[in-house]
């Protein structure tokens, strides 16, 4: 079951395996949907932290969760089950700010991490606690340092990385690169 939330409405959809689905009212389409997992997509909305808060707490069991231009999010917070469960997290052009690193630090499971012009502070993001089942990483246009950089190095299943328009020094990724054991790498 997936759950999409554009502007301020909620549609519920029976995934099948590897089908496709668009909504009829707002095109948005749910790519790779399958069955055994559960995805929650909040794109324009308008949805505030305590409703994203009691939707979240609806959908325990969720693998994947993506926040696209949800312009009135300020915070992010999730359960123990939610924490337990989540494997995929994008949020891209939505203010959650530093509460995305107390997020991602309870999420155990996660294996990707997508950030995108998201109000993240250089602090938090130093602090940034990543999982070691993290295996994709994508960064763009926040204040990702070399400090924050150097997390990277504590994850072993780390296979693609990207970053864009962030603030790692040709210095930083010399004394990092190194110790990554990455496929695929970009940075812009």
């Amino acid at each position: 079951m997936a759950v999409v939330i554009a502007a301020s409405t909620v549609f519920h959809y029976s995934l099948l395996q590897e089908d496709r689905k668009e909504t009829s009212d707002s095109n948005i389409p749910l790519q790779n949907a399958r069955s055994e997992s559960a995805n929650l997509l909040l794109y324009k909305s308008s949805i505030g932290a305590d409703e994203a808060r009691g939707l979240l707490a609806e959908h325990q069991e969720l693998e994947e969760l993506t926040i696209v231009e949800c312009h009135a999010l300020e915070g992010l917070a999730c359960s123990e089950q939610l924490a337990r469960s989540l494997k995929k997290l994008t949020v891209h052009d939505s203010p959650v700010g530093d509460s995305i690193e107390t997020f991602v630090a309870r999420c155990g499971k996660l294996e990707s991490l997508s950030l995108k012009n998201c109000c993240v502070s250089s602090h938090a993001l130093g602090k940034l606690r990543l999982p070691e089942s993290l295996s994709r990483f994508s960064i763009s246009g926040l204040p990702f340092n070399d400090t924050a950089f150097e997390k990277l190095a504590t994850c072993p299943n780390l296979e693609n990385l990207s970053l864009e328009r962030c603030a790692v020094s040709d210095r930083g990724v010399v004394a990092v690169m190194p110790k990554l054991n990455v496929d695929r790498v970009s940075l812009s």
